[in-house]
């Protein structure tokens, strides 16, 4: 279980315990026939029950509580032994490749995952989820209590009915969850997203933990942090760099002519939700490799962030129908999240078009590149008749007018002026300037980067 699933399964214990509030605040029609309502008598009501809805969120967390920390356990103990298995694998391949000297001689106990410094951690992880689990349950008391309380004055104003007004008390906390998390800088977090991100940095500091005892019996210290276009700038100095792993692998100053990593850890490498990885670095076997470029940077991480903004208003909204009261709220909510989830199917259409992308330039494809392009106005377009027919390309209008509005994608080339479409029949390139087809040919004169490059979307099912 990984931390995207303890993320989704906090998530739902925060959706059971906001509906076990609703659940307990609601006004049922039959007591207010029987009984005629009375804001007194439904306020003391409330907190005459507050033992029983205590009763019911214990009863939702403990069930929630003893999967986490089973899961917990088994995941971090199997991120251990993948660490090491990483290492042993770095290792075979660098002997291939020509290592001749290996200081130390590793023992298979590696493999049992019996660690002192890994049990401390468990015990850790397990500790910090079952006080994050507590402080959930001190929060949805205090909610209830205010909530009880506040709705009065909505109530007292006239503008609201009791079902109204219980959501107006509410909608602060719907909207943030249950942020029960308090950071040394005074930010309160909620309790999944905290949850989510401890696990991660569990894993990671088990995985890196794994590498580290590994590379010890091996007796090799130095490491390579991996680079990508998405990262923070925490981390951004530090990214794509040779270290001395002097935190995990023992490593030592004398070990070569690079910096400590302990040095970089301290200026935020491998911070709460940080993506890098270390990898084991053999000098004269392997390569620095070449820093990414700064007009690379930034957009990846601009994306990251709209998909979190994306899913927190999912989240946000779910909360805020899972836990109203008043049916115009309800569907209001419900419509909005709607809303948001579309926002993520778009964002994840545009994602896997990327990952298309970047697949379509390995195999050759220059230019910018659009997938299911728009078919363009073709009624004032010429054909140049004669450029096709030097080329021999046997070709007419009305085909290349076919290729153009059956193309799989285009790749823009020279500033704009180009712009060539492929498709499975053939290929036609518009001069954007003119308005007209410079020259149109069939399929069967592909080179082998088209062919490859048609064989990339059909795998993608385009």
């Amino acid at each position: 279980m990984n931390d995207y699933d303890i993320g989704r399964i906090m998530q739902a214990m925060e959706i059971e315990l906001i509906k076990s509030m609703k659940r307990n605040l609601e006004v049922h029609e039959n007591w207010e026939k029987a009984e005629g309502f009375k804001w007194e008598q439904w306020q003391a009501k409330k907190i005459r029950e507050i033992r029983k809805y205590r009763s019911q969120n214990m009863a939702i967390m403990t069930s929630y509580s003893r999967k986490i920390a089973k899961a917990t356990k088994g995941d971090l103990k199997r991120q251990y032994i993948e660490g090491g298995r990483k290492v042993d694998k770095e290792v075979k391949r660098a002997i291939d490749k020509g290592l001749s000297m290996v200081k130390g001689t590793p023992s298979d106990d590696f493999f049992q995952g019996d660690s002192e410094k890994l049990d401390k951690l468990i015990k850790s992880i397990n500790s910090d989820m079952q006080s994050a689990q507590n402080a959930a349950l001190r929060k949805m008391n205090d909610v209830y209590r205010r909530t009880i309380f506040q709705a009065e004055t909505f109530l007292g104003s006239g503008a609201y009915t009791l079902n109204q007004a219980v959501d107006m008390a509410a909608k602060d906390f719907l909207s943030n969850g249950i942020n029960c998390i308090r950071y040394a800088d005074g930010r309160y977090i909620n309790i999944a997203s905290y949850s989510r991100m401890a696990v991660r940095t569990a894993n990671k500091r088990v995985f890196l933990m794994g590498e580290g005892e590994r590379r010890k019996e091996w007796g090799l210290s130095l490491v390579l942090i991996s680079q990508y276009t998405g990262c923070s700038p925490l981390c951004l100095p530090w990214q794509g760099r040779v270290f001395i792993d002097d935190v995990y692998s023992g490593g030592k100053i004398e070990d070569g002519d690079y910096p400590r990593l302990s040095t970089a850890i301290e200026g935020s490498l491998f911070h709460p939700n940080c993506k890098h990885i270390s990898s084991t670095f053999f000098e004269g076997i392997n390569e620095e490799p070449e820093k990414i470029r700064k007009d690379e940077l930034g957009e990846e991480y601009e994306k990251a962030k709209r998909e979190a903004e994306i899913n927190r208003n999912i989240q946000k909204y779910t909360r805020l129908e899972s836990g109203s009261l008043d049916s115009g709220n309800i569907k209001k909510y419900g419509e909005l999240k709607k809303k948001w989830q579309n926002e993520l199917k778009i964002f994840n259409s545009k994602k896997e078009d990327d990952i298309i992308k970047k697949e379509l330039k390995k195999v050759g494809i220059i230019g910018k590149i659009t997938l299911n392009p728009l078919i363009p106005n073709l009624e004032k377009t010429t054909i140049d008749a004669k450029h096709i027919k030097k080329r021999n390309h046997k070709v007419s209008f009305e085909e290349a007018e076919i290729f153009i509005r059956e193309a799989k994608f285009t790749s823009t080339k020279w500033r704009g002026k180009f712009i060539n479409y492929y498709g499975h029949k053939g290929a036609a390139y518009i001069n954007t300037e003119t308005n007209e087809i410079r020259t149109a040919f069939k399929a069967d004169e592909y080179d082998d980067k088209i062919k490859k490059a048609l064989e990339v979307l059909k795998k993608n099912g385009r």
